[in-house]
């Protein structure tokens, strides 16, 4: 028969109410056999609660063969199976009506969807995430560029309304862009020579300030529609911290090539950079004299062993060492007493001693 070959779950009932049949997926969701099933009342086979109050639900057979007409469950209704596993199903019952359209029965048809709300979870969390990300995301139309999404960040950052949106393009929000040039930045994309496109650029709000920002670019195509999918960071503060650097680098290295005093970068057992002073400290007339050269090269052999000390010192404990009094060897191999204070310093994750 029919009922013992479908997809989903079959039930069916004399106008009592007791089983009559149970076919092969009812059983497994139930845990009844038919052979055990068959004469039972219907809500012994078949237990439901309400999984919000964990209530019990009306039993659909009384309602269909009280109404006489196809009825369903209502959402988030839970079958307990007969060892105590619970599944969230959808299901209707209908009547079963004899050549005299009188009502013999009732056919109750269900399935299990547990797949389904997981899949409809997991879809509901990527786009409250989407969605609520502080980061921008957009997608919009790989023919037209019109935007056909903005989640709550672009809108917040941008100051414009999702319906202002709808009739604008990214060209409209990138002051640096022309249609011209923004075609020939995509263009890789819809070649497919690239599958993503990084490139930094500038915003413009519905107020007109603007902010830097660095655009991450995909193009996806889903039933025969193309449509770009753009992932924006705000990088003002990353520009802050760029300049911040690029300003203390400089005030660093006019300290460093104008300081009176003799100094040099060692990075790795290596001189690296020297100034001015340093040059005319070892009577060199250019840098690559000196650079290039170990610690051990510029002073006496009898301090090297004191210099080791001092660097491991440096290295283990990231602390400057106190002035000591050692001896350097001029490039004309002249000797000469200095005073030298060494320190170690981290800079774009490399460590130095100078």
């Amino acid at each position: 028969m029919t009922l013992y070959s479908i997809g989903d779950a079959v039930i069916t009932t004399d106008k009592k109410g007791s089983v009559t049949r149970v076919n092969p997926i009812a059983e497994n969701l139930t845990g009844w056999s038919e052979a055990e099933a068959i004469g039972r009342p219907l809500p012994e086979v078949f237990r439901i609660i309400n999984e919000e109050t964990w209530s019990e639900v009306q039993n659909p057979v009384d309602r269909v063969l009280r109404e006489g007409q196809i009825v369903g469950l209502a959402n988030h209704t839970l079958l307990v199976a007969r060892d105590g596993s619970e599944y969230p199903i959808a299901d209707s019952g209908a009547p079963i009506r004899s050549s005299k359209n009188e009502i013999n029965g009732v056919v109750l048809v269900f399935r299990d969807q547990s797949q389904e709300r997981d899949a409809l979870r997991e879809l509901a969390l990527l786009n409250h995430t989407i969605s609520t990300s502080l980061n921008e995301i957009y997608l919009f139309d790989a023919e037209t560029l019109r935007f056909r999404f903005a989640n709550d960040g672009a809108l917040k950052n941008l100051g414009y309304s999702l319906d202002e949106l709808w009739s604008m393009t990214p060209v409209d929000i990138k002051p640096e862009l022309t249609l011209e040039t923004f075609q020939k930045l995509i263009k890789p994309l819809l070649a497919h020579e690239k599958t993503v496109l990084v490139f930094k650029t500038v915003h413009q709000r519905a107020n007109g300030s603007q902010y830097p920002v660095e655009v991450y670019l995909q193009l996806f195509e889903h039933e025969n529609e193309l449509t770009f999918l753009a992932f924006i960071n705000d990088i003002t503060e990353r520009r802050i911290a760029e300049n911040k650097i690029r300003e203390s680098e400089s005030r660093y290295r006019n300290l460093f090539f104008h300081s009176p005093d003799a100094i040099f970068v060692n990075q790795d057992d290596w001189v690296v950079l020297v100034n001015d002073a340093c040059l005319k400290l070892f009577g060199a007339q250019a840098d690559d004299e000196l650079v290039g050269k170990t610690h051990y090269d510029l002073f006496h052999p009898d301090d090297h062993e004191q210099i080791r000390k001092r660097i491991q010192y440096m290295g283990e404990k990231r602390e400057a060492v106190p002035v000591v009094e050692e001896t350097i060897v001029r490039l004309d191999g002249q000797p000469v007493d200095v005073d030298v204070l060494a320190a170690p310093f981290s800079f774009h994750d490399t460590y130095g001693i100078h």
